[in-house]
């Protein structure tokens, strides 16, 4: 899984970097660069009250407007039959997804 990986990949070696770690060269980086943090609590409260830092993050993303299908019920059960969007891939869907854009190209001429 993805955190496996990337716990492995943060403690692998990295030849270039005398062997060291990703996380190692993190450790040295914030001891080679320490910053004098002080926090002020006041400072804080009134940057979320005035809605500078807000504590909730907003749900803000990409809205994606709904598309018209160009082809019909027939001719989607025809792509459906001689395309599977699920087959083996040599590049990752790319293939797959060519076809796709060819198959439709065709129809739409």
């Amino acid at each position: 899984d993805l955190e496996t990986f990337t716990d492995a990949w943060n403690d692998h070696s990295i030849r270039t970097e005398q062997n060291l770690s990703p996380n190692q060269l993190w450790e040295i980086g914030l001891a080679q660069n320490a910053v004098n943090v002080s926090c002020n609590m006041e400072d804080l409260n009134i940057l979320v009250q005035d809605s500078t830092y807000p504590l909730e993050e907003q749900n803000v993303g990409v809205v994606v407007p709904q598309v018209e299908c160009l082809l019909s019920e027939n001719e989607m059960a025809q792509l459906r039959t001689t395309i599977n969007p699920v087959s083996q891939s040599r590049d990752f869907g790319q293939d797959i997804y060519l076809s796709v854009l060819n198959f439709v190209q065709q129809l739409l001429e």
